[in-house]
């Protein structure tokens, strides 16, 4: 139907790269379509081409980047390579965790695992994960008052780490339990 490259039949009606090319006959034209899963990137049509056709690796069957997910490095001659994106509040497969953030020091830390100390829990694909100190573990982290490794009240330090009334503690760190 016209002379023009790019679009899938170059200007000598040859089958570019990337393309295939179908249907056409002495009167009618071909319709030509990139090559979903060829490992090269076809603009505008395919956002990403990561050289296969599988659903769940960040570049789907239709080769359009899935949800959390970033594709980069990809042309016309090289595939691209997708990888989550972490801080998304989407806990995808390959992450430990996802508050939301890319903050070290709140229990997730900026690669998507779970910081020492910490416990985070309900991350799903589409919601965030809650994290929270580990009370009783014998490490002192700034959210708790004290930590005495063991979640037993009356001895000081109780089931919450809090100081119990009449008690003091003290020598806890972020690696050492607190004395009362």
């Amino acid at each position: 139907g016209n002379v023009i490259n790019g679009d899938g039949c170059n200007s000598l009606c040859q089958v570019e790269v990337g393309y295939s090319c179908s249907g056409g006959t002495i009167t009618t034209k071909d319709t030509c379509s990139t090559i979903c899963g060829d490992a090269k990137r076809q603009e505008p049509s395919e956002s990403c081409d990561d050289g296969n056709v599988i659903n769940g690796d960040g570049c789907n069957s239709l080769c359009q980047v899935e949800v959390g997910y970033s594709c980069t490095g990809g042309t016309i001659s090289t595939k691209d390579t997708c990888s989550t994106i972490c801080g998304d509040a989407r806990r995808l497969p390959t992450e430990i965790c996802d508050d939301g953030n890319v903050v070290n020091g709140d229990g997730c830390n900026n690669i998507c695992q779970v910081e020492v100390g910490y416990s985070c829990t309900g991350g799903t694909l589409s919601t965030k994960d809650t994290c929270s100190t580990i009370c009783g573990d014998a490490r002192r982290l700034p959210t708790e008052i004290c930590d005495d490794g063991n979640v037993v009240n009356g001895d000081g330090c109780n089931n919450l780490c809090l100081v119990e009334v009449g008690w003091s503690c003290t020598g806890g760190t972020i690696s050492t339990k607190d004395t009362c």
